[in-house]
């Protein structure tokens, strides 16, 4: 993104709603993006990740776990 990165989105984001659950898509390292999370965003962390190629299944079980976290709070 040409303006932000998507941890400053998920900032803004979380500044109008605080409950709503984010999914990251990213091409990068899961274990580097989360260290880097951690490091410089650790209020951001209730976000999930998933890492490039996605399989349709897996997408489909990470939005269905991200819904019946939502319910559940």
């Amino acid at each position: 993104m040409p303006v932000l990165d998507g941890f400053e989105l998920c900032k803004k984001i979380r500044e109008i709603d605080n409950i709503i659950q984010i999914i990251f898509i990213t091409a990068g390292i899961e274990k580097y993006y989360n260290k880097l999370r951690k490091q410089s965003y650790p209020e951001l962390d209730c976000i999930i990740s998933i890492r490039k190629p996605i399989e349709n299944e897996k997408l489909v079980k990470t939005v269905n776990t991200a819904l019946a976290t939502k319910e559940a709070n």
